[in-house]
């Protein structure tokens, strides 16, 4: 059995994996590929946007060389659309300057 091994990845590491990036997403989102949202045109298209962003990156796992999977992301702005939606549906507590991490709430019930 191969190992996994993880790597991290900026903007132009992305690009240069877009067959394989690719690739996983044909096979993660088979069924959806008929909608337009879907399309793996589509998605590079977003991707693209998003590696634009300040603070991007992307790791991706591969198996005997091969991808099978990937994750990224990029720190959202204070001033995000995102945080005020999402500080107006949950209890949202101010970390550092710029940042909002979720607070946390229990229930008894």
């Amino acid at each position: 059995m191969s190992d996994l091994v993880i790597e991290g990845h900026d903007a132009a590491g992305l690009r240069a994996m877009r067959e394989p990036v690719l690739a996983v997403y044909r096979q993660v989102y088979a069924d959806q590929l008929g909608d337009p949202f879907r399309t793996p045109e589509r998605f590079w298209e977003r991707l693209d946007a998003y590696a634009s962003r300040d603070g991007f990156g992307m790791v991706c796992g591969h198996v005997a060389g091969e991808m099978v999977g990937f994750a990224l992301g990029y720190p959202l702005p204070a001033r995000s659309r995102w945080w005020k939606r999402y500080a107006a549906s949950t209890k949202a507590t101010k970390r550092s300057p710029g940042r909002t991490v979720p607070g946390r709430s229990r229930s008894t019930s």
